[in-house]
């Protein structure tokens, strides 16, 4: 199904209820319609049931409509459908480690760091921001997961060596290092130039 709200950026947000016409519990069931059976496919990748996915998927399009309303997505840089899809990820991870179950992510399902929404959209960012985020974008996608796994998510070494499919806690420690001073280097580079 798509967007019924026709904006250019997919934008489910209650506060456009006056220019599409329609109330916020149809603009939020619109929503709900649009993605459950898409997060329940892609759910289904962590060995869920369906039941337990629905129940995750309901608590995650509440958190996503009370985090914009608060106006804590102002400053996504992504499609709403990928902040879910990320919120529901760590829910799933989380119901997974409460019930000690053992999960891993497929390497190209680590989360991006652009579906962050406490990183600074380019303009507001300070130099020393840029030159980081520059250098963070030179390194490889593996590296780039797990600076981003350890430092915006902050995750632990051993909920990264799960994610990721790592041996152990060593070898993420190892990877990580290099990855730090890959990034140190380029960024030494860039502030050479």
């Amino acid at each position: 199904m798509t967007n019924r709200l026709n904006h250019k950026k997919e934008d489910y947000s209650l506060s456009q209820n006056d220019e599409t016409g329609m109330s916020s519990e149809d603009i939020i069931k619109s929503f709900y319609r649009d993605h459950r059976e898409e997060f329940i496919h892609f759910g289904i990748k962590y060995n869920m049931d369906k039941e337990n996915l629905i129940d995750i998927f309901q608590d995650v399009v509440i958190i996503f409509f009370e985090q914009k309303e608060m106006g804590k997505l102002d400053q996504l840089r992504c499609t709403d459908k990928t902040y879910l899809f990320s919120l529901g990820k760590h829910k799933i991870i989380e119901f997974l480690r409460k019930n000690n179950r053992k999960y891993t992510i497929p390497h190209d399902q680590l989360p991006d760091e652009s579906i962050n929404p406490q990183l600074m959209k380019e303009e507001t960012m300070t130099d020393r921001q840029k030159l980081l985020a520059s250098g963070l974008k030179q390194l490889g996608k593996k590296c780039r997961d797990m600076i981003t796994l350890f430092y915006t998510r902050q995750l632990t070494i051993s909920e990264i060596a799960t994610m990721m499919g790592y041996k152990n806690d060593n070898v993420v420690k190892a990877h990580k290092s290099r990855c730090m001073k890959n990034l140190k280097e380029n960024v030494s580079k860039m502030m050479k130039t």
